[in-house]
């Protein structure tokens, strides 16, 4: 049930109608959106059939755009029919892919595909902000969005601009010349600034939904075998790599599911993975794991800082323990990313950070089919299916957390290291800026409660 006062910037109503072609749209082909296609294709009806449907002609989408069980009960009401009893349902509807969209606003400026509707001056928004500036490469500029509907979350600041600074430590001067008045804190300065008392009123530090690790191609040996995933594993020192190589940012972990996701997580889930060369060494030289076999293996990341150091640190790991030489392999993002995706690396440096709050959201990584890299066990599959449909809450836990035993314990399919922090420098004359573990971008979530202070 929609509210009755909400409205777009221009002032037209948000009706139940706009859900039902954001939805549409959402699972439509031409549309791409791996969201759509990863998330809600399965679980609203009709959605997997739309979804699929990459090759069929426009009339034939149109016909199962219709078929998708979303509508439209009348201007205030959604009814949205699902193929199977869901836990996280409504937290999947709380997720931006969801917004509702102005079906005009899209049309106007081409296909349904096109994306220059987002642009300033053309995107009509529905929340606190309005895109007032988006300057491609330099900064983007939100303005208070004066049709704004809900008192309790009307912005306090007339602005909110961000600029866009490839370069950690030029972000960092500008912050330090008085010129920005967040930062996040560089990795390098991160121990010089934590001890630095004239920022002990400004540094904020918050954990962070976000599990950094590397990632196997298990289609082709050495890393078809568990034992090679395990030695690799073993033989990285992640405590010396947080408390060192990123000079405290982080917790160690071998855990995929991060701290804080209760009632999920483990304690001592990947416990038999932590650093501990001896084992590792043993694993590489056993019949049938000849470091002969290891070479060519080749470590894939995205170039951005600190990646580098990271995969450098972790290179001279293997190196000092294994006695296996890996080669680096920095691609620029977009290389990574289509590297990665289709399946182009031997090793990769990989992350997740969490779309909502469950453990469904980080292990329906690991079915079948669904991460590049080959990882396929029917048990795990079976495990995830049982825990999707399970209505005991009780019992669900228990089966999600089996299913992390099979990831982590006994398959190795990946290796977790760490769990991010965010860790920002932050002025004192700004009131309210709230970070969560779940910020894509730190404060995200609460712009609209923050406020500058005279200074």
């Amino acid at each position: 049930m929609l509210r009755e006062d909400a409205v777009w910037e221009d002032g037209q109503p948000i009706q139940a109608q706009d859900f039902v072609y954001a939805i549409q749209r959402l699972l439509d082909p031409r549309v791409a959106s791996q969201y759509g296609n990863y998330y809600y294709s399965m679980i609203i009806g009709g959605g997997a059939d739309l979804a699929a449907a990459v090759d069929a002609d426009e009339a034939t989408i149109e016909q199962l755009r219709d078929g998708v069980k979303v509508r439209a009960v009348d201007d205030r009401t959604l009814e949205v029919t699902i193929t199977q009893p869901s836990t996280t349902f409504n937290l999947l509807m709380a997720l931006w892919p969801t917004a509702a969209l102005r079906q005009d606003v899209i049309e106007q400026h081409g296909d349904i595909a096109n994306s220059a509707w987002t642009e300033a001056g053309n995107l009509v928004a529905s929340g606190p902000f309005r895109l007032a500036e988006w300057n491609h490469g330099s900064s983007i500029v939100l303005e208070r969005n004066p049709n704004f509907w809900d008192e309790e979350m009307t912005p306090v600041l007339d602005r909110v601009v961000f600029q866009i600074i490839e370069d950690e430590n030029t972000a960092f001067s500008a912050y330090r010349a008085g010129d920005l008045d967040a930062v996040q804190v560089p990795a390098t300065d991160l121990r010089s600034v934590a001890a630095d008392d004239s920022y002990s009123d400004e540094l904020q530090r918050v954990p962070l939904a976000v599990t950094t690790a590397f990632g196997f191609n298990q289609t082709h040996p050495p890393f078809d075998q568990m034992e090679a995933r395990k030695a690799f594993c073993q033989s990285v020192d992640r405590a010396t790599l947080v408390n060192e190589v990123q000079q405290g940012s982080g917790v160690p972990t071998t855990s995929w599911l991060p701290q804080g996701l209760d009632p999920f997580f483990v304690e001592d889930r990947g416990e038999d993975l932590a650093f501990d060369p001896d084992s590792a060494l043993q694993l590489v030289v056993e019949p049938g794991s000849s470091r002969a076999a290891y070479p060519a293996v080749k470590f894939s990341y995205a170039n951005v800082d600190p990646n580098g150091t990271r995969v450098e640190f972790i290179q001279g790991q293997w190196k000092e323990h294994l006695g296996i030489d890996v080669q680096p392999d920095p691609l620029d993002p977009p290389a990574f990313d289509e590297a990665f995706f289709t399946g182009n690396f031997d090793l990769a440096f990989i992350g997740f950070g969490e779309d909502y709050h469950h453990a469904e959201n980080w292990l329906l990584l690991w079915t079948s089919g669904a991460m590049p890299g080959g990882y396929s066990n029917p048990e795990f599959d079976q495990t995830v299916e049982e825990a999707m449909n399970e209505s005991d809450p009780d019992e669900a836990v228990e089966l999600w957390q089996e299913a992390e035993r099979i990831l982590i314990d006994e398959d190795v399919a990946v290796c977790p290291l760490f769990v991010h922090e965010n860790v920002w420098l932050v002025k004192e004359y700004v009131r309210d800026f709230i970070m969560t573990g779940a910020d894509g971008h730190a404060g995200d979530f609460f712009y609209w409660k923050t406020a500058i202070l005279e200074h």
